[in-house]
């Protein structure tokens, strides 16, 4: 990938997309075109007055946004529009058209709406900034840089309502093997090294799980274990032996069952 991401930066400032922008920029604030041969530019002026250098980057991004549909492909605008004004959507204003009673099952709704989009206006909106970025070091040092990693792949963590969620972005030139990797040790990161893990037994436990949710008595469900699992047992019901290998079978149920509902609140979640 470097390759890709060293060819993409190096080409960036003679774009069609971004020249005109560069352009632009060093009319207003009567910027040379240096080389990095030359001394970098180290203070920006509009007329006899320094610009802050975050109005300066402010500047260029506005340029960007003014001409992100043609910039951007369709689907990258589309969705960059569409989260941006769910984050920006006032919900308070909305909210105080509906009962306080209403207001409880909706709340939850435009909550869960903002932040899911705010995770992906995230990941978007760092694209627009490594471009502000590049541009700016052009202009500076008549340097380029490569193409960050964000514009071919990008995997980061969000959170919604207490609940963790890994998000990746994969395009056609993601280095596959690297995605994987990154998914794996950012996984690590945020639910830990130890994972809970659905074996046959557990999700076999499913049926016996059902048996007690219908209320089902607890020496039934462990007939039905024994049964369906075809287990042997002593022809004399009152024996000792019998006894102890019943209380072993139902033991080992109710571990699996145990076990399974743990799983069961993780996968539901």
């Amino acid at each position: 990938m470097n390759e890709e991401a060293e060819l993409l930066g190096a080409l960036l400032p003679s774009s069609p997309d971004y020249a005109p922008i560069i352009q632009a920029v060093r009319e207003k604030y009567n910027l040379p075109e240096i080389s990095p041969d030359d001394d970098p530019i180290t203070e920006v002026y509009l007329g006899d007055e320094i610009v802050p250098i975050e109005e300066f980057r402010q500047d260029i991004r506005n340029r960007i946004l003014e001409n992100l549909e043609k910039i951007m492909s369709k689907s990258f605008f589309e969705k960059y529009q569409s989260t941006k004004k769910i984050v920006d959507a006032d919900y308070q204003s909305e909210l105080a058209k509906y009962t306080d009673e209403q207001k409880l099952e909706i709340e939850p709704i435009f909550e869960y709406a903002k932040k899911s989009s705010q995770a992906t206006f995230q990941i978007l909106d760092i694209q627009i900034e490594n471009i502000v970025n590049m541009i700016c070091l052009y202009l500076f040092t008549g340097e380029t840089q490569s193409a960050p990693d964000e514009w071919f792949s990008q995997v980061m963590a969000t959170t919604n309502s207490g609940e963790s969620t890994i998000i990746a972005l994969v395009g056609e030139l993601t280095n596959l093997d690297l995605m994987f990797k990154e998914i794996r040790a950012l996984h690590r990161k945020t639910f830990g090294p130890k994972r809970v893990k659905l074996t046959a037994k557990t999700a076999g436990a499913g049926y016996y799980m059902q048996l007690r949710r219908l209320g089902k008595k607890w020496d039934f469900i462990v007939e039905e274990y024994i049964k369906r699992n075809k287990f042997s047992l002593p022809s004399d019901k009152t024996s000792k032996r019998y006894n102890e290998i019943l209380q072993k079978h139902s033991k080992t149920l109710r571990k699996r069952i145990e076990r399974s509902e743990k799983i069961l609140s993780l996968l539901v979640k």
